[in-house]
């Protein structure tokens, strides 16, 4: 019974959310700044008075929470990496009167390697339900519509409100045959399918299109990898419908999410989004830098200037959707992804990921940069093709791209590429040791 009643606050919470963030959102660009400084002004006085970690930070930079007068003045406050995160003793994390009543704990995906270990009050978790439902809603999905979901396990209990025949949700298996997934997705005739682009992406390429539109998706979301344009229209022509992106994280929950008119905006109501330069400073429109993260919500572990090593285009555009949230020009992947060139330059990992758009044979592929000069390639190819010309077409691409006829080489077709324990596919993976070559 009291596990019943708990459940009914938070939907009531919940609704109520999704109220306001609906008001937020239509807010001129001056409400929304002086919304949002009220946020950080109360967040950063939280940190500081009631979490140890921040406040010791704040000390040692000579910053105190009254200096706030501005959302300009949060270049104040030293930014903050996950490794010093996983360094610091998780106990100064947690702000003093929250734990498991009142919080719940999870942990980052761990694609890099390591895990970070974080929580995130109830009161926060309500509101990232009501912004994931003002997302799903711009895009046009009703309460009453079907959502399938890719995942590494199905969902524990079904929602209060799909008893009710409302916010039903449908599991797919991350790890299942591409036939097997299609099977599923064609019983549940979902209105709003989201996923992985590497988990939607082989069903684009081994099922026909007549079939794929037999699923009558009438939107799909994307979320956790980069995807290219290429690979975007890809699969809006094969499910017949529009794809939007998401980009969110387990530390922060919603960061941006697309328009309908597939403009990426950073989401407001939950966070402040800087793009930083390698010098540190504010990335000017057009320029490239990493995405550095304030959190207005969670109480329980506030991450305040979290750099979350995620490369972004910055961006002045006003959109014509009216929404006063920033924009954020393109995501760029991650910066750990890059691959280093002997001459210490970098270059884009993405400069390489349109080969199976050029080579429709190819379903999927993965590329291992070893050392400087040694690179080998995963390629899963669609059945009964020409190895060897398809081998010959990817060294070749390969080589003009990187401008080095000197490289190692090697292509290995393969039945499966491990994703490892995330689900996520990472198109490139680069020895760690060659990041620090440019550091």
């Amino acid at each position: 019974m009291l596990n019943f009643l708990t459940t009914l606050r938070h939907l009531a919470r919940q609704i109520a959310y999704v109220g306001y963030i609906f008001w937020l959102e239509r807010r001129s660009k001056q409400a929304l700044d002086r919304w949002q400084l009220k946020k950080l002004q109360r967040i950063v006085n939280h940190a500081y008075t009631h979490v140890p970690f921040h406040r010791q930070r704040m000390l040692n930079a000579g910053f105190h929470p009254q200096q706030l007068q501005s959302l300009a003045d949060l270049v104040k406050i030293p930014s903050l990496s996950k490794d010093e995160l996983r360094q610091s003793d998780f106990s100064q994390l947690l702000a003093h009167g929250y734990h498991d009543h009142n919080a719940f704990q999870e942990s980052t995906s761990g694609s890099s390697g390591n895990r970070l270990y974080l929580y995130h009050d109830n009161d926060a978790y309500d509101i990232y339900t009501a912004i994931s439902y003002r997302q799903y809603h711009q895009m046009g999905y009703r309460p009453w519509h079907r959502r399938s979901y890719f995942r590494w396990i199905p969902f524990t209990q079904p929602l209060v409100l799909e008893r009710l025949g409302l916010l039903r949700r449908y599991f797919v298996p991350i790890d299942a045959e591409v036939q097997e997934q299609y099977q599923l997705l064609l019983k549940a005739q979902p209105h709003l399918i989201c996923g992985y682009p590497s988990s939607l992406l082989p069903l684009v390429r081994r099922i026909p299109a007549d079939d794929l539109k037999r699923i009558n998706a009438r939107m799909i979301e994307l979320n956790s990898e980069h995807i290219t344009i290429e690979e975007r229209q890809l699969i809006e022509q094969g499910f017949g419908c529009p794809v939007y992106n998401e980009y969110s994280s387990f530390e922060a929950y919603q960061m941006a999410f697309e328009c309908r008119y597939q403009q990426l905006h950073s989401v407001s109501e939950n966070v402040i989004i800087e793009i930083m330069t390698n010098q540190g400073l504010p990335a000017k429109a057009g320029e490239q830098g990493e995405i550095v993260v304030t959190c207005l919500n969670n109480q329980a572990m506030p991450f305040i200037r979290y750099r979350t090593n995620d490369l972004a285009i910055a961006s002045d555009d006003v959109c014509r959707c009216g929404r006063a949230h920033p924009i954020i020009k393109s995501l760029l992947g991650r910066r750990d992804d890059r691959i280093v060139l002997k001459n210490q330059k970098e270059l884009s990992p993405y400069m390489l990921a349109g080969l199976p758009i050029e080579i429709p044979e190819v379903v999927e592929f993965q590329i291992h940069q070893q050392a400087l000069d040694k690179f080998i390639v995963l390629i899963i190819p669609q059945p009964d093709i020409d190895q060897i010309a398809v081998a010959e077409f990817v060294r070749t691409h390969f080589l003009e791209v990187l401008g080095d006829s000197m490289i190692d080489l090697e292509i290995h077709f393969v039945e499966r590429i491990d994703r490892g324990s995330t689900g996520k596919h990472r198109s490139i993976i680069v020895n760690p040791e060659l990041l620090l070559i440019n550091k």
